[in-house]
Order: structure tokens, then sequence, then C-alpha cells
């Protein structure tokens, strides 16, 4: 079972790729790289923590593994 706050986190990173769709479909590039980094990291993130329960606030990914 995924934990309430995975879901929170895969949730606010669909919503951030929607946002980075708008924002390709309007042309605001430098957007869409922030919006879709922003949303694979928060689902990455929910991902880890639906399996372990735990995350570090680290900025790099290879610190994850």
């Amino acid at each position: 079972m995924v934990s309430s706050e995975a879901n929170e986190l895969i949730t606010k990173a669909k919503r951030y790729l929607e946002l980075a769709k708008i924002s390709l479909e309007k042309g605001y590039y430098c957007e869409v790289c922030f919006l879709s980094s922003l949303a694979s990291v928060l689902y990455l993130k929910g991902v880890k923590y639906s399996f372990d329960r735990k995350f570090s606030y680290r900025s790099r990914l290879e610190d994850h593994t």
C-alpha cells in the first residue's frame, strides 16, 4: 500500500507535468525545463518513499542511490 505522503508527492509531480505541457504549448521553454525537472524529482521521491518510507532532501539524484 502506498502511503499518503508518497501519493501527495506523485500528485504534485503530475500537476507540475501538466503545467509543463501547457507551458510547452505556449512556447515557454525555460518553464518547461524547470517544471519537468521538478516533476521528475517529486515523482522519483514519491516512488522511493513508497518503498522505504524515507528520503533525504538532497538536491542530487546520485545521493539517493
